[in-house]
């Protein structure tokens, strides 16, 4: 994924998000880390967890190879994209790693008009139209979905990519989900798991 992080202001001053998860499939990829923690420190302990949870042999270097993989994740996720909190998709250990981030915003402007642009629904980098629909989830309402492709930023690839928003009127927060991948396939067979998640995220008040 290579869109910029500039969190700024935007970031809403009222509302945040609380996400039920399925643990065996995701791991939770926080900002920051308790003060007796490394991010090289949880990226080894879920290494260990998913590898021992496998039931395949392994060693250091598959351990080495995931923690690498987690640090990396988290390094580009919070270097890179904007936003506040992010989940790994991981339903297995030879899966890959596939970051899926929460944007939590101020709300800003037309809903209608803010959504799509959340969303990416008229990127002007898109190969083809973006597919927009409309969505619904128990405790956000009705929102947006958008899949479009576009090409890497470098080398000739096809990046696919997937973004939800939500506005909260009682929050006045905009919420966005999103993820990227260079391979479709991987995209593809994680779009079931990424829509479930979907319908497990509720508002809450954001702590002051």
């Amino acid at each position: 994924m290579t869109e910029q992080s500039n969190l700024g202001d935007q970031t809403s001053r009222t509302g945040w998000i609380k996400v039920g998860y399925d643990r065996t499939i995701w791991i939770p990829c926080p900002p920051g880390f308790r003060a007796d923690m490394t991010r090289e420190q949880w990226a080894g302990g879920f290494a260990q967890a998913w590898w021992e949870a496998s039931g395949a042999k392994f060693g250091q270097r598959e351990l080495q190879n995931f923690e690498h993989a987690l640090v990396y994740a988290h390094e580009n996720i919070y270097g890179h994209l904007p936003c506040h909190l992010a989940l790994l998709h991981v339903p297995d250990v030879y899966s890959g790693v596939l970051p899926v981030c929460f944007g939590i915003w101020q709300a800003s402007g037309d809903r209608d008009s803010q959504l799509r642009m959340l969303v990416h629904a008229d990127d002007p980098a898109a190969m083809e139209p973006p597919a927009v629909e409309e969505v619904r989830t128990p405790a956000l309402g009705t929102g947006l979905r958008c899949i479009y492709y576009q090409r890497e930023s470098h080398g000739s690839g096809v990046l696919a990519s997937l973004s939800y928003a939500w506005r909260s009127e009682e929050y006045d927060t905009d919420v966005r989900v999103f993820t990227a991948a260079a391979d479709l396939g991987r995209l593809q067979g994680a779009l079931g798991d990424i829509e479930a998640l979907t319908q497990v995220i509720t508002m809450i008040p954001r702590a002051q």
